[in-house]
């Protein structure tokens, strides 16, 4: 079934006609945002949010050009803002303030190894991975309102506060045992 017939069926509310269209132009769709974005992470979630704006915005498609041809534009947009939004924005936690950000821990020995521990970790995460985390668990902040201060879907916080905790726990199951905090 061409691309120009799965539209129809997804728009006649066959959802497994769009999850064909994903599986279809996922690849090249990923490779198009991460020449962009130059950054994985980046890139999935251009990815994820070109997907989002692809399923509400079939609706509209009025077949003036190809699916793919449409669908290149839409991951084109999304990663270009991304790449924008990106440059104007500094990395809200950078390395050097993660020191006010690191809970206390319970004596000065400890807090000495404890932190630069957990500094070692969190900087052995993306960017993208280590705001997330450190906003939401440091800070207190919801997913909502990192979404906001950081002008990214709802999604894409969840998303990266999920693959945060996984790296962060592989970071910490990796690092040797005179490393690793008491």
């Amino acid at each position: 079934m061409d691309d120009e017939r799965l539209v129809g069926c997804f728009r006649q509310g066959d959802h497994g006609a769009f999850g064909e269209l994903v599986r279809r132009h996922e690849p090249r769709l990923f490779r198009v945002c991460l020449r962009i974005t130059r950054d994985p992470e980046d890139a999935r979630d251009a990815l994820q949010e070109c997907w989002l704006k692809a399923m509400t915005g079939l609706a509209g498609f009025e077949g003036r050009s190809q699916v793919s041809t449409w669908l290149h534009a839409v991951a084109t947009h999304v990663a270009l803002d991304q790449r924008r939004l990106k440059e104007r924005l500094p990395d809200p936690v950078a390395t050097s303030e993660m020191d006010l950000l690191l809970p206390a821990l319970p004596g000065p020995a400890e807090q000495v190894v404890g932190r630069e521990y957990c500094r070692r970790l969190l900087a052995g995460l993306s960017p993208a991975k280590r705001s997330a985390l450190i906003l939401h668990y440091a800070l207190g902040l919801s997913y909502k309102e990192i979404a906001d201060l950081q002008g990214v879907p709802l999604t894409t916080v969840q998303t990266r506060i999920l693959r945060g905790r996984r790296a962060f726990a592989s970071l910490a199951e990796a690092a040797p045992a005179g490393l690793r905090a008491a």
